[in-house]
Parts: structure tokens; C-alpha cells; sequence
């Protein structure tokens, strides 16, 4: 199956499947769509199958607990610094009341940004990173890429520049 890879347990582990010299950890493969046998696959909210992954029962408010911290909902977007542009004020009000449990920005780029389409999605967590001036994933260079992109074909400079695909 191709799986999302969003925060890993045990960073130094290794994929099952390794997709390249570079991307052979799970620490290595966040923020990725890798392979990954169909057996291992576990789905937050659903039980994982007893020989894929032994847990203890928990109570009902330990799984919305887990749930949580796999979806990243801690991060603070009503508390943003003074100085940020009104469209990324913008993005991160409407981030904090759209972007909970889960839900993600999904956008399928057309082939003129790379030579072929890409599915990307962004998270709660790269609004913050993006609004605090941390360190962003390459899903965040994707979308400031497209963005460039729609300047360059505004100005009719799209064959003077070319992207290269950050994964």
C-alpha cells in the first residue's frame, strides 16, 4: 500500500520497503508517501490487527488522547506574531478552525510544475511552522513552488525556470 508518513515512534527504524539511498529510516520517510505491506498498514481509530501490533487496551479517553497527538492539534494558531502578512494571518485563522483531527489541505499540482502531477497535503503543522519562521517540510516548498510558478507564467517567464521536485 502507499502510506502517509506523518510522525514516527521509533525514528532510526527501518522502512520495509526503502525507496532510495537517502530515504531508508522512518525519521528519514515523514512528510512522504513510501510502500508499505498491506499487513502493517493501521489506521488511527480502527484496531490493528493482533499479530501487526500487540497493545494494551486503553480507555475510551486515552485513544482520543493518541488520536490527538497523531494529528498534531496542539500546535496554537489564534496565537501568531504581530508582524506576519494579512494573507498568512489569513491562512492560519482559517487553519485553526478548519484544520482539526485530521483534516488536511489536499491539492493535486498539474505536470507543468515538475514534469509530472503531484498529490501533496498539507498539515496543521506546517501552518504553525510557517506563521513561528521554524523549519518547513517539503510539503510547504511544494505549494511556495506552485506559487512561484503562477508569478512566473503571469510574467510569461515559465521557460526561463525550472522546479525541481523536493522528495
Amino acid at each position: 500500500m502507499r502510506v502517509s508518513i506523518v510522525r514516527a515512534i521509533v525514528d532510526d527504524a527501518v522502512l520495509p520497503i526503502p525507496v532510495n539511498d537517502e530515504i531508508v529510516t522512518i525519521s528519514n520517510a515523514i512528510g512522504t508517501c513510501v510502500a508499505w505491506p498491506r499487513n502493517l498498514v493501521v489506521i488511527p481509530g480502527e484496531k490493528a490487527p493482533p499479530k501487526a501490533i500487540q497493545q494494551k487496551k486503553k480507555n475510551r479517553a486515552n485513544t482520543k488522547k493518541r488520536m490527538r497527538d497523531v494529528f498534531d492539534d496542539n500546535e496554537d494558531l489564534g496565537n501568531l506574531p504581530p508582524n506576519l502578512p494579512t494573507t498568512l494571518k489569513d491562512l492560519c485563522t482559517w487553519g485553526n478552525n478548519f484544520l482539526r483531527d485530521g483534516v488536511t489541505i489536499h491539492i493535486t499540482f498539474a505536470a507543468d510544475l515538475f514534469g509530472s502531477s503531484k498529490k501533496v497535503c498539507l498539515f496543521r503543522s506546517d501552518l504553525y511552522t510557517m506563521a513561528n519562521k521554524l523549519e518547513v517540510s517539503n510539503r510547504v516548498l511544494v505549494f511556495y513552488m506552485s506559487y512561484l510558478h503562477e508569478v512566473l507564467k503571469r510574467c510569461k517567464m515559465v521557460d526561463m525556470v525550472a522546479f525541481v521536485d523536493p522528495d
